[in-house]
């Protein structure tokens, strides 16, 4: 899955790929730009929306 950060440094984007692969389930496999492509094991919902609120909105905030 694709989702987006509007995180601006680089730094600031490796942490949050890395956060994300310490969530169980969740591996970051590539970022490019804006992009995080991530995959996923345990969808609850397979809406975008919601799995961007849920996964990198909630992650960035501890980041900013």
């Amino acid at each position: 899955m694709k989702l987006k950060t509007i995180l601006k440094s680089d730094s600031d984007k490796l942490l949050l790929a890395n956060a994300i692969t310490l969530t169980p389930g969740t591996i970051t496999l590539e970022l490019d730009g804006e992009d995080l492509y991530l995959h996923v094991l345990n969808i609850t919902n397979e809406n975008k929306e919601v799995l961007q609120q849920e996964i990198v909105n909630e992650l960035e905030k501890g980041l900013k």
